[in-house]
């Protein structure tokens, strides 16, 4: 047993002891609770060190498609703009077939008939005449129908004018 050899005045009051024991748990548990908040703070910056990674890896894989997607845009767009000047070119081919069979159907017509306006659009035409008898109508139709150019005429316009005559507009489809 250990002897105490300090005078009994020195001994803390009761009080002191008391407060000083309370003050103790108190150091304890704030202590216990500073190394509890470093352990989950240190945890949390752990969590966060990992998300920041895998979004950088996921940025990364990010920007490669988006180049690769880049890549296969231009391709399109490139793919895109030949489309569209073949069709220009067919177009071209089908008008210039197109002028062949107006010119044809133009030297063919009476010479009482007016043609008015003729137009090609691609594998389209319209023709607008003006003929002065049935006969020239007759005549005209008939020039048109012969020469076998367009599977579909369709009479866009028909009418009749005692001074100028028959006004007629076609819109003819190979």
């Amino acid at each position: 047993m250990p002897v105490n050899l300090l005078p009994i005045d020195l001994s803390p009051k009761s009080a002191s002891a008391k407060t000083a024991a309370a003050l103790k748990k108190v150091v304890t548990f704030g202590f216990i609770f500073l190394i509890v908040f470093l352990v989950g703070l240190i945890a949390y910056l752990i969590i966060l060190s990992i998300q920041y990674k895998a979004s950088l890896k996921r940025q990364a894989q990010l920007k490669q498609s988006i180049k690769s997607l880049e890549q296969t845009e231009q391709q399109l767009l490139i793919i895109r703009d030949r489309l569209d000047k073949i069709k220009l070119i067919q177009a071209r081919d089908s008008a210039i077939g197109g002028v062949g069979n107006l010119k044809y159907i133009l030297a063919n017509v009476p010479p009482t008939v007016n043609v008015r306006e003729s137009k090609i659009l691609g594998s389209k035409a319209e023709l607008t005449f003006l003929a002065r008898s049935s006969s020239d109508l007759v005549k005209t139709l008939s020039t048109i129908l012969a020469g076998s150019y367009y599977s579909k005429i369709d009479l866009a316009s028909f009418s009749f004018n005692p001074n100028y005559g028959y006004s007629v507009n076609l819109e003819m489809a190979k």
